[in-house]
C-alpha cells in the first residue's frame, strides 16, 4: 500500500518523478536524496561555542537527561537524538565501517565509547521521547573547539558538504555578548539555507540566569538578559527569527524529574539566611555545604537565591516557577511555531531547492531548471511561495499585518481554515471572506518595502485562489 502524504509532499514526490524522467539515471541520487528528506522529521540542530551549554539546553527540549553536560568522551561526538521505541545508540564509524550498537547507561551515552572518537562520524540515539515525534534534535561538540577536526566535523553537520545541507533548522545559543565568529557562522547558514533564513534559526542567549551583573548581583540577571535579547533580536533581524534568553539548568531541572521533596524542604531552610551567608556558604544554620552544593546544580545561584522563597509549598511550585523563569516555555512555543508547524512546507522547500542546486551540475540541466521553473508555477507548490512570504515577513523586526495572514494560510488545511471560517462554513462564505482578506493585501502592494510587497503579491494570489476553488 503506498504511504499517504499531504498534498504539497505529494507534489513534490511527482516533481521527483518528472526530475527522473528529464534527467535519467544520472539525477537519481538527487530525487532520491529529496524523496528521503520528505519522509524524514525535520532536523533541527543545537549550535554555539563551547560551553555554551547546548547538551542541557537539548535535555530541557528532549524533557529527559539523555546528553551528557560533563566534559567527558561522548560530547565530542555529533548526536542525532531521534524517536524511536527500540531505545539505544548506534555508531556510525567513517570509513565505510560497520555500525557499533551501544548500550545506553541511564538513557545516555556512555561516557567513553569503544571505539576512538576520530572513528566515529556520528551517533544516533533512539528514544520514546514525545517531542522527538516530529523532530530530530542534533547535538554538536560546538564551535571553535580545541580539535579543528571537531570544529570541521560540527560545521558538517548542519552545514553539510558540497550544498547538501544537513540541517533543516538551528538553535543557536549564545554564552553572553555575541562574537565575529557567532554572526559569521550565522551567515555560513543562511548563505546554504537560501536567500532569507531567518525563519530557520532561533537564538538563544543560555546561562540567562548568570548574565549580566550575575545571580547575586544588585539587577536581577534574567531581567537583564531578558532586555539584551530583544536587543540581539533587532541587531540581527536578517539572520535569527527570533532571540529569547533561557537558564538552561532551571530549564533541565525543571522538565526532567530530578528536583524532588527532599530538594524542596533543604531550599526552604535557606530563607532565613541572608544572601552574604547563602553567597559565601557561612553559617548555614543546620544545613551541609555539601546539601547547599547539591540544590546548586539542581537550581544554580539563581535558584538559590530567589527560589527558597516559595519553596515552602514543596516541589511542584519550585518545579513550576523553574518552568516559567527558564525560558524553556518559549522556546517550545517558538519551535513549535517555526518549526513543528511548517514540517511540510520546510521539507518540501529543501527538497526543492536541493533538486535545483544539483540541477547544475547534470548534462541536462537547461531542461532540468526549465522544468523546475514551470513546476514552481503551478497552483499545487504555491504554498512554498506561502513559505516565502513567511520568511520574508518574519524577517522584519516588526510583525507586521499581513504576518498573521499567512500564518493563518499555512496552518489551515482547508479552505474554510485558511479564511479563519469554522468548518461548516460554506462556499459563499468562503468567497466573501477570501475576497475580503485578498483586499487588506491588495492595500501593501504598492508598500514601497520589496519584502512587503513581494509577501503581498504572493497572498494575493492564494486569497484569489481560494475565491476561484469556491466559485465553481
Amino acid at each position: 500500500m503506498t504511504a499517504q502524504h499531504d498534498p504539497l509532499t505529494e507534489a513534490i514526490l511527482a516533481v521527483c518523478d518528472r526530475y527522473d524522467d528529464v534527467g535519467g539515471p544520472e539525477v537519481a541520487p538527487a530525487t532520491s536524496y529529496a524523496r528521503a528528506r520528505l519522509t524524514e522529521p525535520l532536523r533541527v540542530a543545537v549550535v554555539g561555542r563551547v560551553k555554551a551549554g547546548k547538551s542541557t539546553l537539548v535535555n530541557a527540549i528532549i524533557g529527559r537527561k539523555v546528553a551528557a553536560t560533563a566534559d567527558v568522551e561522548c560530547t565530542k561526538v555529533v548526536t542525532q537524538y531521534r524517536f524511536g521505541a527500540d531505545e539505544g545508540a548506534t555508531l556510525h564509524l567513517s570509513g565505510g565501517r560497520p555500525h557499533i550498537r551501544v548500550p545506553l547507561q541511564d538513557g545516555m551515552l556512555p561516557d567513553r565509547l569503544p571505539v576512538p572518537v576520530d572513528q566515529i562520524s556520528y551517533a544516533v540515539v533512539k528514544l520514546s521521547s514525545e517531542p522527538l515525534r516530529n523532530l530530530t534534535l542534533i547535538d554538536t561538540p560546538g564551535l571553535e573547539t580545541t580539535s579543528a577536526e571537531l570544529e570541521v566535523v560540527s560545521r558538517q553537520s548542519i552545514l553539510g558538504v558540497g550544498g547538501v545541507r544537513q540541517a533543516d533548522a538551528i538553535i543557536y545559543l549564545f554564552r553572553g555578548k555575541e562574537l565575529a565568529d557567532d554572526v559569521d557562522f550565522l551567515r555560513e547558514f543562511r548563505n546554504v539555507a537560501g536567500d532569507v533564513s531567518s525563519s530557520g534559526a532561533i537564538g538563544v542567549l543560555s546561562h540567562a540566569d548568570r548574565y549580566g551583573s550575575g545571580p547575586w548581583g544588585d539587577d536581577d540577571s534574567l531581567v537583564e538578559a531578558t532586555d539584551r535579547a530583544a536587543e540581539m533580536q533587532l541587531e540581527h533581524a536578517s539572520d535569527l527569527a527570533a532571540v529569547i534568553p533561557v537558564a538552561g539548568r532551571l530549564a533541565e531541572t525543571a522538565v526532567t524529574g530530578v528536583f524532588t521533596e527532599s530538594h524542596a524542604r533543604t531550599l526552604a531552610r535557606l530563607r532565613g539566611l541572608s544572601e552574604f551567608q547563602l553567597q559565601a556558604r557561612e553559617n548555614l544554620d543546620g544545613v551541609t555545604i555539601a546539601d547547599v552544593r547539591q540544590l546548586s546544580m539542581l537550581v544554580g545561584e539563581y535558584g538559590l537565591r530567589y527560589g527558597r522563597e516559595i519553596a515552602g509549598g514543596g516541589a511542584s511550585p519550585v518545579i513550576d516557577w523553574m518552568w516559567e523563569k527558564s525560558g524553556v516555555d518559549q522556546l517550545h512555543t517558538l519551535m513549535r511555531r517555526h518549526y513543528v508547524n511548517r514540517i511540510p512546507q520546510l521539507k518540501a522547500k529543501q527538497a526543492m531547492e536541493q533538486l535545483e542546486r544539483a540541477a547544475h551540475n547534470f548534462s541536462q540541466r537547461m531542461p532540468l531548471r526549465r522544468m523546475l521553473s514551470d513546476a514552481r508555477l503551478a497552483p499545487a507548490l504555491h504554498p512554498l511561495e506561502e513559505v516565502r512570504a513567511w520568511e520574508l515577513l518574519s524577517a522584519r523586526p516588526d510583525e507586521h499585518e499581513l504576518l498573521g495572514l499567512v500564518n493563518r494560510l499555512l496552518r489551515g488545511n482547508t479552505d474554510q481554515e485558511r479564511v479563519g471560517l469554522p468548518p461548516a462554513a460554506d462556499a459563499a462564505a468562503v468567497r466573501t471572506a477570501a475576497l475580503s482578506a485578498g483586499d487588506v493585501v491588495k492595500q501593501h502592494l504598492l508598500a514601497g518595502d520589496p519584502s512587503v510587497t513581494k509577501s503581498a503579491a504572493i497572498l494575493t494570489r492564494s486569497f484569489a485562489a481560494i475565491n476561484h476553488r469556491n466559485s465553481s
